[in-house]
């Protein structure tokens, strides 16, 4: 199970990257528990991501906690 309702392709030709739901899950992860570095190491270590992912995660995180005050 990947937690997407039936009706939501996944993997094959859909164009979807596994990577990206790894970060999407990565940065709802930092959003809750972050900001700090030792989130931010925990992130890494937890889902295994490369300094690029978690450039990405950051900057994903960050997005969705200024979404979440608005």
């Amino acid at each position: 199970m990947n937690g997407l309702p039936s009706c939501v392709p996944v993997g094959g030709t859909t164009g979807l990257d596994h990577e990206y739901t790894d970060i999407d899950d990565a940065a709802r992860w930092l959003a809750v528990n972050g900001p700090g570095q030792a989130a931010v190491n925990e992130v890494r270590v937890r889902f295994g991501l490369a300094a690029r992912q978690l450039g990405e995660v950051c900057a994903e995180a960050g997005r969705i906690r200024r979404e979440a005050r608005s």
